[in-house]
């Protein structure tokens, strides 16, 4: 069975009055690690060699940290940021050289502001991962927040960091007082990023044609809710 793992990319998040950002996801598929692949376990290819193999992942994830980005570790988000772009062109709508997030000062400013957070995954000091949320500045609109910019490091691929990325980010816009939704988009074509967001709780309410076109071809999103608290 492939190992599939998201990738995320988005406009920058606004600042502001600006509007919601927008969210391209590509599911990708990678071959089995090594350690996936290294033939039968000393137990065998059964139940208790698959069940090795899974404890192995997990530590594997958990060898990560997941926490916020602090403002003044804008240069590791940059060289991650800038890595993702080069990585995966058709995943993001900013390109190297025209993207927002990819300037340290214009990060470093976003992170000092209330509404706004990164959480990132990190190896030592390198940065392996992140997902960005901020909540809309609009008075009539503040209790939407937007999850943007998912992405991993190839090598960090199907190991549950996306996963855990997203779930820091969906509890930082469920602590925000008054919050009341958690709003993402991703691929029409990616069903394996849509079943994700599914079991995160996260429910489909429209499609949105030919939101970027990428050599020629047009590429349309699909709109995805997470409600945090009831009607108030």
């Amino acid at each position: 069975t492939p190992h599939l793992s998201l990738r995320t990319a988005t406009s920058s998040p606004p600042r502001g009055e600006a509007g919601s950002a927008r969210s391209v996801h590509v599911l990708a598929t990678r071959p089995p690690s090594p350690r996936e692949d290294a033939g039968p376990s000393p137990r065998g290819r059964g139940e208790g060699g698959e069940r090795a193999v899974c404890f192995a992942v997990m530590a594997d994830a958990h060898a990560a940290e997941i926490r916020l980005v602090k403002p003044e570790e804008a240069a590791a988000y940059v060289a991650m940021r800038r890595e993702a772009l080069v990585d995966t062109p058709l995943a993001f709508a900013g390109s190297p050289g025209a993207d927002a997030p990819s300037d340290e000062v214009w990060v470093r400013e976003r992170l000092g502001e209330r509404w706004q957070a990164i959480a990132g995954a990190f190896v030592g000091t390198r940065m392996i991962g992140s997902a960005g949320v901020y909540r809309d500045h609009r008075m009539k609109m503040a209790h939407r927040a937007m999850i943007w910019g998912v992405w991993v490091s190839p090598e960090w691929r199907g190991r549950g960091v996306g996963e855990r990325l997203v779930r820091m980010a969906m509890e930082t816009a469920s602590a925000w007082e008054g919050v009341r939704t958690v709003s993402l988009s991703v691929g029409a074509g990616q069903i394996g990023a849509q079943r994700l967001y599914a079991r995160l709780g996260f429910v489909a309410w429209g499609v949105e044609p030919s939101v970027m076109v990428v050599d020629g071809a047009e590429h349309d999103e699909v709109h995805m809710q997470k409600r945090v608290r009831g009607e108030e």
